[in-house]
Parts: structure tokens; sequence; C-alpha cells
């Protein structure tokens, strides 16, 4: 049997795909891990020494939904994706290795609202984004916070650009039960 030019073409493009796919998989390094999974202890032994109450996060829970990302990547050498029923939202935390394990580098967590507001991606949930980091991971500035608000509440404005502070956000995030 002949196969055309075309033809081949194809079935080189979808092996090549189907390889790139295999590869970044195995690349990405990301599995789903129990919270109390020997292999991360260190990783929240590290995390526990970041001041999280005067930064406006939560106490950190060890529960609920984790992924762990343990392939270095630019800005960090390991991060905890963390999920949790509302009000405590999302939680990524990255971790870079040190002689003797790993350090916290930054943390990044986000709260959904009781609003819902109509935007590009469809209906989404109002959200405040809380994040601090002591190196570059995500773009955030370093030593500071970085506080954003998504959605429509007027008195946090609806500019997700428009950087917040805690004094601004702590009154709504106790509105949405957060403590």
């Amino acid at each position: 049997m002949r196969l055309s030019i075309v033809h081949t073409g194809l079935i080189i493009g979808v092996m090549l795909t189907t390889a790139a796919c295999g590869a970044a998989q195995s690349v990405a390094g990301v599995r789903d891990v129990s919270a109390e999974d020997p292999r991360i202890a260190g990783l929240w032994r590290a995390a526990a020494r970041f001041d999280r109450a005067q930064h406006g996060f939560t106490p950190l829970t060890i529960s609920g939904e984790v992924k762990w990302e343990s392939v270095p990547r630019h800005g960090y050498d390991a991060m905890l994706h963390t999920y949790s029923p509302n009000p405590g939202g999302e939680r990524t935390i990255a971790f870079r290795r040190t002689a003797n394990g790993y350090r916290w580098i930054g943390e990044q967590q986000t709260f959904n609202g009781p609003s819902e507001y109509d935007s590009v991606d469809g209906r989404v949930r109002e959200q405040i984004t809380i994040a601090y980091e002591i190196e570059p991971v995500s773009g955030a500035p370093l030593r500071q916070l970085s506080i954003h608000y998504w959605g429509k509440d007027p008195r946090l404005g609806d500019d997700p650009a428009a950087a917040l502070t805690l004094a601004q956000v702590r009154p709504i995030l106790a509105e949405w039960g957060v403590r």
C-alpha cells in the first residue's frame, strides 16, 4: 500500500504530537498526593515557617486535595497546590531546594466569594487573590503583598490590575466567612 505525501505527513505529525504530549506529561511532574504523603512532609514543614496571619493568609491546613509539582520550574524547585472547600479556596506554595530539604519562597491563596458575574469566560464567582513572594515565582512584587479582586463589588472596584491592601479586603473576606 502506498501512502501519499500528505498522508505520510499526517501520520508523522500525529506520532510527533503524541510523543510530545507524553514527554510533556512526564516532564510536568505534577501528581495527586495525599496530604499525609511522607514525600511532601518536608514541604509542609517549610511552609509552616511562613507567618500567614501577618500577611492575610488563612492557617495552613493539611487536608483536602493536594497536587505536588516535584520537577523544578522557572523560579522554584517544588510546588504544592491545595484545594479546599470555600472559603479556603485554592493555595499554591513554592519552594526552593536547600542542602537540608526545602525553603518556602512564595505563596498565593485565592478566595471565592458568594457573588457571580459575567466575564469573557462566562459566569464566574468573584475572587480575591493574595500573593507574597521572597523570590521571583509568579511576577508578584518581592517582599510585599500583592492583592487583587475579580468581580463587581463596588467597594473593591472592577479592575483586576488594581492592587488592593489587606485593610481593604479583610472586611470582605470576613463577610465571605474567611477566618
